[in-house]
């Protein structure tokens, strides 16, 4: 099977053209192909087919392409398969079987030997595969121009190295025509114009030689404003000289600067295929890779040009900026110029001295050639602007640890951020270093050595490199001596030495930034909002935010979503910078403001996720503080969301740091969004931390609290005993205190756990005297629960009477109060108590009034439960299907909370099917 792009998009099965379908079937086709066994996206795909504008159901459209390609595949070829990936397409087939891709490989032979005559045999195979304009027909115009524009020039390219063969083999007259056309199509070229004055002066007809040079030199000052370059005025100047022969064109000086590709390059693919996308579109790109310090940029940049230079005929160009170099002291313009000059093999006593001057001739040198020119290690964009060649035809690669937005914004430059490994390259690293063997030997140890190492690619080297050269020590030991931080790393050799290589990086920040960098290293989270970075540094937001775009743009730190990350080897520098550079009362004042930060802004979103809860009183935030403001009750679960595991950490910090009234107060605000969404096993964890810091204080009310939301956590992972145990030190406590309101709350807590443990008299007693002691306190939110509870009680004991009286009293109570929270649970309650009444027909309105008020609560543990009830009250009356819709329901909200009530709901699903 044989497919075509060089001309219309084609496939042939034993020479018998396939049906292919309309044209934009032909452009799926023509996509997969050029991008041969990588992925190509669905919106990739789209974006083709459809620039700017696709209609609602392109992806359909796309669909429905995929499918008749494969159908008119089918059965074809085994060799040929076009498979689903993930969220694209990919098309996997031998390379010779795609005419562009040997066409290529035909090119790549031709360049590689010294024998013209096999040369021209190898570009004239090449050439003729070309069957008209390349995926004509399949594209719209301007699509195919930008998406086939370094293939023409490919085409083009061979052609012209076949010209300058058969000149070098002294066959002038047979190349003039194709030479003459090349000067029509391409009246700018100077490669193009060189080859005809060549052609013609070896023909005998100088004079006709000479008038093209002149037209060429008119041409270029009128479109361009230029004289033509240096090598097309040496060649006139030697026609001129010897009018009767000319110097044979020899090959050119072709650079090939590149570094040496590593063996066993790991990952990157993404990237990869959209360098080589960008590369089929526009052969004159200019590229800007940008990553944190040990990334892997140059390594990728490197890899990248090794993969594509066989399409830069006239060679490779590589040159180190310098930066960011431990060293110090950037490359100059100038001194870059010079080199990149020399490299191109012009001569030194040919260089003017202004450095204007000498970027011109870089630029003419450059004009009508294909040249990959790779600027690694770039600082900014002034310092690669004077490298960037003037016409198209050069592709330029630049790589910098700064995001250089002005070459993005200014020169138009593609910008390809690197992250960090991903766990699976990471692993694949080691295994290409170390064996697969020896990985799959201690799978475990592999795993803590990647996170030891950030997945920073840099670190994985150096770490490989260690084990590999000590194959008998063992992964564990590798890592157990990677546990001492940045210290684990250090190396004589400053290029893999992962303090230096940060250093360089952090030298070059702006003082406000640097302070913003070494107080972030304090932050125990994962990542961290704008105002949080704002309360650590004691600054505005506005000033703040300008300071992390500085750092973003540095690549020492990562945004996403408007959350600023390190990973971990990052933190660990920055840390160790704040602890040289800034004082311990400094650093103990951002961890102050920083906790301060999070416990009144999660102060804040309590109170509106649930008003009814009693309040408490703060102390006032430290200076500098830019607490988190809430529009609603939306607003505020969100937050809660979003910061989840960072204030977590904010407890834990503050736990480990001594500050123990932080600590409990910051507890307190975050008990109610963990009840509501379930998340028990970091809440046993946070008052734990809260319990340990009253003890501490000897703060009596602090303990009482820490001890019931202990007692009601363990209760909700069924843990019997932990929870009676403390409840009833609650209990003693706020008696002690002589805190009814909270005793009751204790007590409500304590008939929960004796339901779970069907002691249901003993239930509806603490119920009871709960009730008591809020109508004692005058509690009228703790009234409205207590009811709920004993109607509850009521209804278990099959006093039905009386349970519908207290229902209601308790939905009208909540409601007056505008405790929605509340009202659902009386609703539930009420639903339980028409079942118990057997008028089960009456229940499921009720709970799905509850299920709806717990939804828009946000109260997840009882939304699942209601939902249970309701599949149950259903499943009594002979609806089943609904009954088995509200039980998925719960099960899904029970699994994702780990709930023990999950099995049961599994249990009922499994006998109703």
């Amino acid at each position: 099977m044989r497919f075509g792009l060089l001309g219309s998009v084609e496939a042939w099965a034993e020479e018998r053209p396939l049906p292919l379908g309309p044209p934009k079937r032909r452009c799926v086709l023509a996509l997969l192909l050029l991008e041969l066994g990588r992925v190509v996206t669905v919106d990739r795909i789209v974006d083709v087919l459809w620039p700017g504008d696709p209609p609602a159901g392109a992806r359909a459209t796309v669909f429905a392409h995929v499918s008749r390609l494969r159908q008119a595949l089918a059965g074809t070829d085994p060799a040929v398969t076009l498979a689903t990936v993930g969220a694209g397409y990919v098309l996997r087939a031998a390379p010779e079987r795609v005419d562009l891709h040997r066409f290529r490989d035909l090119c790549a032979q031709a360049r590689e030997i010294d024998d013209d005559h096999k040369r021209i045999d190898l570009l004239t195979e090449a050439i003729e595969l070309w069957r008209g304009p390349a995926m004509s027909g399949a594209l719209p115009e301007d699509a195919r121009a930008r998406l086939c524009r370094g293939l023409d020039e490919s085409w083009l390219a061979a052609r012209q190295d076949r010209i300058d063969a058969r000149l070098r083999l002294g066959q002038p007259a047979a190349v003039l025509d194709e030479a003459a056309e090349l000067v029509r199509a391409h009246p700018l070229q100077e490669r193009a114009t060189g080859q005809l004055m060549r052609a013609l002066h070896r023909a005998g007809r100088t004079a006709d030689a000479l008038h093209a040079y002149d037209a060429f030199r008119r041409v270029y000052a009128d479109e361009l404003g230029l004289d033509p370059g240096s090598e097309l005025r040496d060649l006139h100047r030697a026609i001129l000289r010897d009018g009767t022969d000319a110097p044979r064109p020899a090959a050119r000086r072709v650079p090939a600067e590149l570094p040496r590709d590593l063996v066993g390059f790991t990952g990157r693919a993404d990237e990869l295929a959209r360098l080589d996308r960008l590369l089929d579109e526009d052969t004159g790109a200019l590229v800007a890779v940008s990553g944190t310090a040990g990334v892997g940029k140059t390594t990728f940049a490197v890899h990248w040009a090794h993969r594509v230079a066989g399409r830069f005929p006239d060679g490779q160009l590589f040159l180190n900026l310098r930066g960011f170099d431990p060293g110090g002291g950037a490359l100059g313009a100038g001194e870059a110029v010079r080199r990149l000059l020399t490299a191109l093999g012009v001569p030194a006593a040919s260089l003017p001295a202004d450095i204007d001057a000498q970027a011109g001739l870089y630029r003419s040198t450059l004009a009508g050639r294909r040249v990959l020119v790779v600027l690694d290690n770039v600082h900014d964009a002034g310092q690669v602007r004077p490298l960037l060649p003037g016409a198209s035809g050069c592709t330029v690669l630049v790589t910098s640890r700064n995001a250089l937005p002005g070459l993005v914004a200014v020169d138009g430059a593609h910008p390809v951020a690197l992250e960090l490994f991903t766990a699976a390259e990471s692993s694949e690293l080691l295994r290409k270093r170390l064996g697969a063997e020896r990985v799959a030997a201690e799978p475990d140890a592999a795993a803590e050595l990647v996170e030891r190492c950030a997945r920073l690619p840099l670190a994985m080297a150096v770490a490989s490199a260690r084990a590999a050269v000590r194959p008998r020590l063992s992964l564990a030991a590798i890592a157990a001596e990677l546990g001492g931080g940045l210290d684990s790393f250090a190396n004589n050799d400053t290029a893999i030495d992962i303090r230096t290589v940060l250093a360089c990086s952090y030298r070059a920040l702006s003082p406000p930034a640097a302070r913003v960098f070494r107080l972030l290293g304090l932050h125990r989270g994962a990542d961290i909002s704008t105002p949080a970075a704002a309360s650590v540094a004691g600054d505005t937001v506005a000033a703040t935010r300008t300071h992390l775009a500085e750092l973003v743009e540095a690549n020492l730190l990562a945004e996403r979503d408007g959350r600023h990350a390190f990973h971990d080897l990052l933190r660990a520098y920055a840390l160790e910078q704040a602890f040289r550079r800034d004082s311990e009362a400094e650093r103990d004042a951002a961890v102050a403001r920083l906790l301060d930060h999070y416990t009144h802004s999660a102060y804040a979103a309590d109170r509106l996720i649930y008003p009814a809860r009693d309040a408490i009183t703060l102390e006032r935030p430290a200076d500098g503080v830019t607490a988190e403001t809430f529009d609603g009750h939306a607003a505020a679960l969100a937050w809660f969301t979003a910061e989840h595991a960072v204030l977590i950490a904010a407890v834990r910090q503050a736990s480990t740091s001594g500050l123990h009234a932080r600590t409990w107060r910051l507890a307190w605000t975050l008990t109610d969004y963990l009840n509501l969404r379930g998340h028990w096993h970091d809440q046993r964890a946070v008052q734990r931390m809260a319990l340990s810091a009253a003890e501490r204080l000897d703060d009596r009310p602090a303990l009482a609290d820490a001890h019931r939301n202990l007692g009601r956590v363990h209760d909700m992972l069924g843990l019997d005993e932990e929870a009676q145990t403390h409840l009833l030190r609650a209990v003693e406590e706020f008696r002690a205190l002589g805190d009814r309101v909270g005793q009751a709350y204790a007590k409500i807590n304590l008939a929960r756990t004796r339901e779970r443990q069907r002691r249901f008299d003993d239930a509806l007693r603490h119920d009871e005297e709960a009730l008591e002691l809020f109508r004692a306190a005058g509690h009228r939110v703790g009234q409205a629960r207590a009811l709920n509870n004993v109607a509850w009680g009521l209804a278990q004991r099959r006093d039905h009477g009386a349970a519908f009286v207290t229902c209601r009293l308790a939905i009208a109570l909540n409601r007056s109060l505008g405790n929605r929270h509340g009202e659902a649970t009386a609703w539930d309650s009420l639903g339980f108590t028409y079942r118990q009444a057997g008028r089960p027909a009456r229940a499921p309105a009720c709970y799905r009034r509850a299920v709806e008020m717990y939804r828009a609560a946000a109260d997840r543990p009882n939304e699942a439960r209601s939902l249970v009830e309701l599949g149950d009250t259903l499943r009594e009356t002979g609806s089943d299907d609904p009954a088995r819709d509200a039980w998925r329901s719960a099960l899904e909200i029970l699994d994702d909370l780990d709930h023990p009530m999950a099995a049961e709901v599994r249990d009922r699903l499994t006998r109703a099917a």
